[in-house]
């Protein structure tokens, strides 16, 4: 299995989906059980609703739930799966005790994910710098991006724009193929 983080703009719904559509892997996204969870508490889909789900999540929970509820999806499939949109150490870890996890830290540069978070013009995105500023320093005080980005197994560099990193994509293909299928190596001794 494949997991992946990164800061806001990075890249990482591109690679994910990328990958997922070259091997022909699901992918899942941590997000969306979240979201269904603030939406059985009333909660709205904005950052600050999601992680007080969380919160309340935790608490009621414990906090693999997600990771739980995540994993059933992907023992009924049997095979490897992309999971996007780790967030927290404890994520990882529960992952990890459940299934053999590669974690990948997709990055970009803050100006290129300035560029990107604007110019995508989501409803949960900041309209100017001013914001992107605020929305950072609030990312890095509710999730443990930078923690996460020094546990990774890998880094993917997310900096190109779209088209040129698409097109050099032989390489994360073959590597991150090697990671969800790998094959075992006859015993030389």
């Amino acid at each position: 299995m494949l997991g992946t983080c990164a800061f806001p703009g990075s890249g990482q719904d591109v690679f994910a989906s990328q990958l997922s559509k070259l091997l022909s892997v699901p992918v899942f996204q941590l997000s969306h059980e979240v979201r269904v969870f603030a939406g059985t508490l009333g909660l709205p889909h904005t950052r600050e609703g999601l992680q007080e789900a969380r919160k309340v999540c935790n608490s009621q929970h414990g906090q693999s739930y997600f990771v739980e509820r995540v994993m059933e999806r992907i023992e009924e499939l049997s095979g490897p799966a992309i999971v996007t949109g780790l967030r927290l150490t404890s994520e990882v870890i529960a992952f990890r005790h459940a299934a053999a996890v590669h974690l990948a830290f997709v990055y970009a540069d803050p100006e290129k994910r300035l560029s990107r978070v604007l110019n995508r013009k989501e409803v949960k995105d900041p309209a100017d710098s001013i914001g992107f500023a605020a929305q950072m320093q609030q990312e890095s005080a509710l999730f443990e991006l930078e923690q996460l980005r020094l546990a990774a197994d890998s880094l993917v560099d997310c900096n190109a724009d779209r088209d040129v990193f698409l097109s050099s994509f032989d390489f994360l293909e073959q590597k991150y193929k090697d990671v969800l299928f790998p094959v075992e190596r006859p015993d030389v001794t």
